[in-house]
């Protein structure tokens, strides 16, 4: 079980969310692409469009979680 959620925490990390581990490669080939440093008030801006994603899905999947135990009865 461990192992199992191990895997899947390191696979979500790799997401191209851009906080998330998997946006920073995709930054970083970006900049491999066009020989060009990107500038860091677009990557802050990026960056905070990522946290509100997260930040959605965060509600969206606490909201789920609570109209399902509200069901149980």
């Amino acid at each position: 079980f461990m192992a199992l959620l191990s895997v899947n925490i390191g696979v979500m990390n790799l997401l191209p969310i851009p906080v998330l581990d998997g946006g920073l490669i995709v930054f970083a080939l970006l900049e491999v692409v066009f020989r060009k440093k990107m500038h860091p008030k677009i990557i802050y801006y990026v960056q905070f469009v990522g946290i509100a994603i997260i930040v959605i899905l965060f509600i969206f999947g606490l909201i789920g979680d609570i109209s399902y135990f509200k069901n149980i009865k």
